[in-house]
């Protein structure tokens, strides 16, 4: 189930990037907030790092019952690799 949510998400950014003439990071985040939110009704979330230039939208969590709890669970993930870094999860639509 990962490596479908994996493969659906590259071909996702590639459409979306490879198409676009506009700022490709406004094109990804409009794209996003149009996805469908699962049949419970359960947001995407981005996993976000803070890195040299403030916030940066990572990865998009979704596909899961519980997307939050996927992301979150990145986030420790995260924080152990690189513990000087900050990680969190913000709702993507």
């Amino acid at each position: 189930m990962k490596a479908i949510s994996i493969i659906l998400i590259m071909v996702t950014l590639t459409l979306t990037l490879g198409c676009s003439k506009n700022d490709p990071q406004l094109e990804l985040e409009k794209a996003v907030k149009n996805l469908p939110r699962n049949s419970i009704g359960t947001p995407a979330y981005w996993y976000e790092m803070n890195g040299l230039t403030g916030w940066e939208k990572v990865i998009l969590v979704f596909g899961y019952a519980e997307n939050l709890e996927v992301c979150q669970y990145m986030v420790k993930l995260g924080k152990k690799d690189s513990p000087e870094r900050d990680f969190k999860c913000t709702p993507a639509n």
